[in-house]
């Protein structure tokens, strides 16, 4: 998985990937990958180019690792993205599309993610628990 984030943060170097940027001027972050046990979340800005890097990614990093996506648990969401263009995204990445609300790690992701003071509760919880998170 190692191998996995620093390929993201590798196109993110290379202007090729655009995080998630949140936050406020004086606490502002990136956030453009998570990993808790077998479960990957990539976070970034509605682009496809940012889609086009994601299905490089994968399809490289499963070529090497010789692991196996489980396409009952991949699922593509937009926030603030029309439905129709989620879903024209999720069949270009082999996914399904999906609908927010929805809970990961015991954190209710929703549709008001765009105000920053909703990712407060993630961003504490990240710093807390991750040792690769830069502020």
């Amino acid at each position: 998985m190692e191998g996995l984030q620093a390929a993201i943060k590798d196109e993110i170097d290379a202007s090729l990937y655009h995080p998630l940027r949140i936050g406020n001027a004086s606490n502002e972050c990136d956030l453009s990958i998570s990993f808790y046990a077998d479960d990957i979340i990539f976070l970034g800005e509605w682009r496809e180019s940012n889609l086009d890097c994601l299905i490089d990614i994968l399809a490289f990093f499963f070529t090497i690792s010789r692991l196996k996506l489980n396409p009952h648990k991949l699922s593509l969401y937009g926030v603030g993205v029309p439905s129709a263009i989620v879903e024209q995204a999720a069949s270009q990445l082999g996914c399904m599309a999906a609908t927010l609300p929805f809970v990961h790690l015991g954190l209710r992701i929703g549709r008001s993610m765009n105000k920053a003071k909703s990712w407060d509760p993630i961003v504490e919880k990240a710093k807390k628990t991750s040792r690769f998170f830069e502020v």
